[in-house]
């Protein structure tokens, strides 16, 4: 495979992640502590296309002590790889998300593209919601969950909060 511009595919990634967490209304504690697992196939990844984030197709997501189940999606050797990023402390925190984007490889073994790592701070100033007073579109960091509910995504914007 070429050399791949790592900077549009970090792009991309994030694009996936944050639409859909949006989608599903995943709490950022579900992620966190976690490894998941993206494949796209080869000729995305020649195109570069700006919306290719659309034809990432999740594999799985499994807490980084449950990594080595990950071997049927990328083999062991690719566990192994991240077990090392792991100890070496690159990867694995419990206050972190990471996401990996594989592609089609020889011999049916999945070929390892780039990574982005997410920390609780990054969701909170990517993930936006409408307030649910005004409806003004805000990121989480600028918003406050509602006591009454048991659902993260029920916010209201900093404004709407302090008029209470």
């Amino acid at each position: 495979m070429k050399e791949i511009n790592r900077e549009f595919w970090l792009d991309e990634i994030k694009e996936y992640v944050i639409n859909d967490m949006t989608e599903n209304k995943v709490s950022i504690d579900e992620c966190l502590g976690c490894l998941q697992i993206l494949h796209i196939q080869e000729w995305y990844v020649e195109e570069e296309d700006p919306y290719s984030w659309h034809e990432m197709r999740y594999r799985d997501m499994v807490e980084f002590e449950e990594i080595h189940q990950l071997e049927k999606h990328i083999g062991k050797e690719e566990v192994k790889e991240f077990l090392k990023l792991c100890k070496l402390g690159a990867s694995g925190e419990k206050n972190t998300h990471e996401t990996a984007l594989y592609t089609d490889g020889d011999d049916d073994v999945p070929e390892y593209l780039t990574s982005l790592i997410f920390t609780k701070e990054d969701f909170m100033e990517l993930l936006l919601v409408d307030c649910d007073e005004c409806w003004t579109e805000v990121a989480f960091c600028d918003s406050t969950p509602l006591e009454d509910y048991d659902d993260d995504w029920i916010r209201i914007c900093k404004d709407c909060a302090d008029k209470k």
